[in-house]
């Protein structure tokens, strides 16, 4: 069984957002901090070793010109082929990492993580394979992988390739959890509004 302080993250923070409008990294999360510093801080308080932030040069544009500066101390790289999608983000923060002993993969557009799920997911790993929340028969997120699947990705040549194509060869877990939030992406100000606004939020950032 892992500890807390065998894991890593990487955060992915590279989409154009383009139904959004606006960066979904930059949305705010309580009034006070962002989706992005909810999820930095959430992993930092679980006590993860390592995060590593994935962004698009748009997005790191973005938060010099609006003067950010959570990121200070942050593994920050770039995705210079956001049209490569998910995967190459997920290869090129992998890649980054100086732990491998298993990492969770965690989209900006969910910052509802809770330290109950994470701790679930890491008791459940198996050691070859990965884990994942599961609500109603239906996965969700964030996604635990181990070393071998970690190592599996950052040394493949293919770029292009969809993460389930590379998943179905490895053992899975999935646990069982009763927080509809695991499923939630915020891709719209619709969703926003209906998921966000007036919600209350348990764990603020401190």
């Amino acid at each position: 069984m892992f500890s807390p302080n065998e894991s890593s993250v990487i955060i992915l923070a590279a989409g154009n957002s383009g139904r959004m409008g606006f960066p979904k990294a930059f949305l705010s999360w309580d009034g006070k901090f962002t989706f992005l510093e909810k999820s930095i801080q959430t992993y930092r308080r679980f006590g993860c070793k390592e995060t590593v932030v994935v962004l698009n040069p748009q997005v790191l544009d973005f938060y010099r010109t609006n003067n950010y500066t959570f990121l200070s101390g942050i593994n920050v790289v770039i995705n210079s082929h956001p049209e490569w999608e998910r995967y190459y983000s997920i290869k090129t923060g992998l890649s980054a990492l100086e732990n491998m002993k298993a990492c969770y993969i965690q989209d900006v557009d969910n910052p509802f993580t809770k330290k109950a799920i994470l701790t679930n997911l890491l008791q459940n790993l198996p050691v070859t394979g990965y884990s994942f929340p599961d609500y109603d028969e239906q996965g969700g997120h964030p996604l635990l992988i181990s070393e071998r699947i970690i190592r599996h990705i950052v040394h493949t040549k293919d770029n292009e390739r969809n993460l389930r194509e590379v998943l179905i060869q490895f053992d899975m877990k999935a646990v069982i959890t009763n927080d509809p939030s695991v499923l939630y992406n915020i891709n719209t100000p619709e969703d926003y509004d209906r998921l966000i606004e007036g919600m209350p939020h348990d764990e603020t950032v401190e």
